[in-house]
């Protein structure tokens, strides 16, 4: 298991190390007693060889953790309970699941009324041997503990919290119930159920049934139909239990408690993903066909490596999803270094995400991004029903129109970015080395073009707005950093400026991290400037681009708040023939790929004079070899 999911394996030890010491204490081995001491031998020898067995796979793996989930988890150690122990009951109800539950919530540990029953009815058996019962009592005790108490729930998740679906070891402790009611059945074929014993448990689960009735309103993930279908199975399967103690021997009953307990298990799983249905089955295989079609088509016709970006999206791993090479991801285990240099160009990032939807013409032609993959608007209607509009927009991106429009369908574009460069190139003397610039993405994308192209001097450039005028709104003397203040908090509020546009080059407009949709609306030429939000870092929007002649642009900041800051809102300017020819100088000594899989690149690269270096958009790993 620590070869196959080193995850699930290291949960699996601490259960193992857990019961050995545990019922080692209690002397509840099944072994004899004088034989402690060489099953204690055994399990340690053999451990330790497990370790070292899957040591190849198992030490690369926890370097490269320490460069991607250690550096941004926010793990603190706090001795404190994260939520009410009982509150753990209303999770053995069918269904008690819901999309909230996937960020944070409580353990997910369902499993059938019989085998609730039969954990129970274990402690309270007079048969079954005290010694187990206090060894079982004291491992179950540490799972409870381990799903509510924060120092064993980063234990358990190896001092790292998961991003999303929290406590996940618990199917270990819903195995754990399964194995108990296993030892409780066999042992009520043995010797029949002792009914006082079994009234006294069964008045506590009644209890517990109860108490979830009582917390209906708190727990936003039960629902009134799965509750009462819980009061069904719980009755069906205390009156089977009860034939069973009664007619031991008829084979039939045996078959009725599985056939009982699995229509339960099945209505917990079709209610459960009913719950988290957030996205039906149409609208994903709609989405994954059209993408997958258009990468298809691209693929066969450029058998070179390059990198799609996309204007729509489902996820953020889209590219999973239409088997392309794309620029945003989503993954716990994301290189912080990676994730940090997203934001630094001006993309949106997080602590495990990428989302790769504010790109310049500059970091397209950087970062390989060869193709695009854009959505039209559906107008078509058919019997008076509009066709439904399976991608979603993701960013408004003029620049668009100075790529090669390859193809068209009736949902999307897809384009050619001429001015991509090869994964490698040479460039010039020393390696790369840029320092990032807070708030600034265009001084750090400046900051790159002049490390790998000295000639090519500022690509960007401050870009000019005139006419300004308020609507509702306080002056200001620059919109830089300002705060909007509304006159009259029930008026429509805004700003128009004219942005001049000049032919033949790109407009940008930078805005803070802390700038939400809900906060400021951004409208061009009447149009809503599309951008997600939130963002870790100051992100680049593109808002205009010129064609053959100069043109002006109308520009609307629309105040949602009362008081509105304009976090390093500033318009930049970047010219068409300055990235091609940042481009052309750098595809002049390409990095030509003649192989490559998930693990390595092969290729040749002709370097035409003395210290130069290779310079490739693989994202950083100090794990990462050159040959």
């Amino acid at each position: 298991m620590l070869i196959i999911n080193y995850y699930m394996g290291w949960m699996i030890a601490i259960f193992v190390t857990a019961y050995m010491i545990i019922f080692g204490i209690a002397k509840a081995l099944p072994v004899q007693t004088g034989s402690y001491g060489k099953v204690f031998f055994r399990w340690l020898k053999a451990s330790l060889l497990s370790g070292v067995l899957s040591a190849w796979l198992l030490i690369p793996t926890f370097f490269s953790l320490l460069t991607s989930k250690t550096n941004y988890s926010k793990n603190e150690f706090r001795v404190r309970f994260e939520y009410n122990p009982l509150d753990m009951l209303g999770k053995f109800i069918n269904g008690s699941f819901d999309f909230k539950q996937l960020p944070s919530g409580t353990a997910n540990i369902f499993v059938a009324s019989v085998v609730i029953i039969l954990f129970l009815y274990y402690y309270f058996s007079p048969t079954i041997n005290w010694r187990f019962k206090i060894a079982n009592f004291g491992l179950t005790a540490f799972f409870v503990l381990s799903m509510c108490f924060q120092p064993l729930d980063l234990f358990w998740h190896g001092m790292q919290l998961p991003v999303w679906y929290p406590y996940r070891f618990s199917f270990i402790f819903s195995f754990w119930m399964i194995l108990t009611a296993f030892e409780t059945f066999k042992d009520i074929s043995a010797h029949n159920i002792r009914w006082r014993n079994f009234i006294a448990s069964m008045t506590i689960i009644l209890i517990g049934m109860l108490y979830i009735g009582l917390k209906m309103k708190k727990f936003e993930y039960l629902r009134a139909g799965n509750y009462v279908w819980g009061w069904i199975y719980l009755l069906l399967s205390i009156g089977l239990i009860i034939f069973y103690g009664l007619y031991r021997q008829h084979k039939l009953l045996s078959a009725a408690l599985a056939v009982l307990m699995v229509g339960e298990m099945s209505l917990n799983f079709v209610n459960s993903l009913n719950n988290i249905s957030y996205l039906n089955n149409t609208d994903y295989t709609k989405f994954a066909g059209i993408t997958r079609s258009l990468t298809d088509k691209i693929n066969q016709n450029d058998k070179s490596f390059y990198r799609t970006g996309q204007t729509f999206s489902r996820t953020k791993n889209d590219a999973l999803t239409a088997n392309f090479n794309g620029g945003s991801i989503f993954s716990s285990t994301l290189e912080s270094a990676t994730s940090n240099f997203a934001g630094n160009i001006g993309q949106p990032n997080g602590d495990a995400y990428i989302l790769y939807s504010n790109g310049t013409m500059f970091t397209d032609s950087l970062l390989s991004m060869k193709y695009w993959l854009n959505e039209r608007p559906v107008t078509v209607k058919t019997n008076q029903k509009t066709m439904p509009q399976f991608l979603s927009t993701l960013t408004s991106k003029p620049d668009l129109s100075k790529y090669e429009l390859l193809s068209q369908t009736k949902q999307t574009n897809t384009y050619r970015n001429p001015y991509a460069l090869p994964l490698g190139f040479v460039s010039p003397k020393q390696p790369l080395k840029t320092t990032a610039v807070p708030n600034s993405p265009i001084a750090y994308q400046n900051q790159l073009a002049k490390q790998l192209d000295p000639k090519i001097g500022d690509l960007f450039k401050p870009a000019a707005y005139t006419d300004v005028s308020y609507h509702n709104i306080y002056p200001v003397l620059d919109l830089n950093n300002a705060v909007l203040r509304k006159k009259n908090m029930m008026e429509q509020s805004y700003i128009t400026m004219k942005v001049p546009i000049e032919k033949n080059t790109s407009y940008y407009m930078t805005m803070g991290p802390n700038i939400s949709n809900t906060q400021l609306s951004v409208l061009v030429n009447g149009n809503s400037l599309v951008q997600f939000r939130p963002a870790k870092k100051t992100v680049v929007a593109n808002i205009a681009t010129g064609g053959t002649a100069n043109d002006t642009i109308t520009v609307k900041l629309y105040a949602n708040a009362n008081d509105v800051w304009l976090q390093n809102v500033k318009f930049y300017k970047l010219n068409d023939q300055k990235i091609a020819r940042f481009s052309q100088d750098l595809k002049q000594s390409p990095y030509k790929i003649s192989n490559w899989n998930n693990h390595q690149f092969t290729g040749t690269v002709h370097v035409k004079a003395a210290k130069q270096s290779l310079t490739t958009t693989i994202p950083y790993s100090k794990l990462a070899r050159k040959n």
